[in-house]
């Protein structure tokens, strides 16, 4: 849908946090978006499944567990 490539401009040049460029790049491109909830209660810690079925974790062995344990 997009004619050109919006986050070529500015894509080495963001040192925030990845969500918050992207935010910005949407707004600044006047691109409609909706923020879906991830978590019943609004909190991502700790990290755990979310309401979509993601999880984002840093620490493998939690992710080794998991799997262990339900595999």
């Amino acid at each position: 849908m997009l004619k050109t490539n919006i986050f070529l401009d500015e894509l080495y040049t963001w040192k925030d946090i990845p969500e918050h460029w992207l935010s910005h790049i949407l707004k600044k491109n006047e691109i409609s978006y909706k923020l879906v909830q991830r978590f019943p209660d609004n909190y991502w810690h700790p990290r755990r499944i979310d309401m979509l079925g993601l999880w984002h974790e840093h620490d493998l062995e939690r992710i080794e567990d998991y799997i262990k344990k339900n595999s």
